[in-house]
């Protein structure tokens, strides 16, 4: 059985290990792909996943951006992704792709004493590299001496209703590329509504972790676990290496299994893939 999943940074993120490794160690006989890309939006989930449809899942399971993150253009040309390299271990795949260029992100939380998302953008330095995020989206842009502005004022934007709408389009095209392969989705902080309930795996990351939902064991073994700041890394929520340990054991195991033997029963799968 081959299980794909779409995502961004809280699903491929090196070189933290994210829970979807996690989950192939413990579903030995399930074949994973994490195609996840980090730092994109509901619109690009489709781009994903047809750079990805020759893999020929059998489920998808698919981790939604935030709405409100969303790329704007900055240039007259664009190079879309595609797939640079894949990396296989035993049942496990981890997706590499390049990157976007002519568009920059646009969304996401700032720390309360960062009003200005330029100025927040340029103390995102890159690992190994002597230059910012603000460095490297400048460089694609075509008018530079206006950058900030253009940056900043699509920020302040980034929460109209435009862009939910947009985002929940996306969705429905995922879903229609998709066709007969079932789709489950996640959400780390809070679901697209018009997604049905019934079709999310579970409840948010966010929630499990913040209601200390999870088993006694990982607080013997890393005390660290109890502390609610340390299963987080930043203001964006990205999950910290215990959080995706403790979040691929505890919440996204057992919903998994539940959803494979209730596929297996209403025989929605190929005929032989549980035999």
């Amino acid at each position: 059985m081959k299980i794909l999943i779409l995502g961004a940074s809280n699903t491929n993120r090196p070189p933290v290990k994210t829970w979807p490794e996690y989950l192939s160690e413990i579903f030995k006989d399930v074949h994973f792909r994490n195609a996840a890309y980090r730092g994109i939006t509901c619109e690009h989930l489709y781009d994903c996943f047809m750079l990805n449809k020759d893999y020929e899942p059998d489920l998808i399971l698919c981790d939604l951006p935030p709405w409100y993150r969303n790329y704007i253009p900055v240039a007259d040309k664009y190079q879309k992704t595609y797939i640079k390299r894949i990396d296989s271990k035993d049942n496990y795949d981890i997706i590499t792709y390049s990157l976007l260029k002519g568009s920059v992100p646009i969304g996401g939380y700032l720390p309360k004493h960062e009003l200005i998302y330029s100025e927040w953008l340029k103390k995102q330095m890159i690992p190994n590299r002597d230059m910012s995020l603000y460095d490297v989206y400048r460089s694609y842009s075509k008018d530079r001496d206006n950058f900030d502005d253009l940056i900043n004022m699509s920020y302040e934007m980034r929460y109209s209703e435009y862009y939910y709408e947009r985002a929940v389009k996306d969705v429905e095209l995922l879903r229609y590329a998709a066709g007969d392969i079932p789709i489950r989705f996640i959400h780390t902080i809070g679901p697209i509504e018009s997604v049905d309930v019934g079709d999310f795996l579970c409840e948010s990351a966010y929630k499990f972790l913040n209601g200390k939902n999870y088993s006694d064991k990982w607080v013997q073994m890393t005390p660290a676990a109890y502390d609610l700041d340390e299963m987080y890394e930043d203001e964006w929520v990205h999950l910290s290496p215990i959080a995706h340990k403790i979040v691929a054991h505890d919440l996204y195991a057992p919903a998994l299994r539940n959803l494979l033997n209730t596929l297996k029963e209403l025989n929605q799968l190929h005929v032989g893939l549980f035999s």
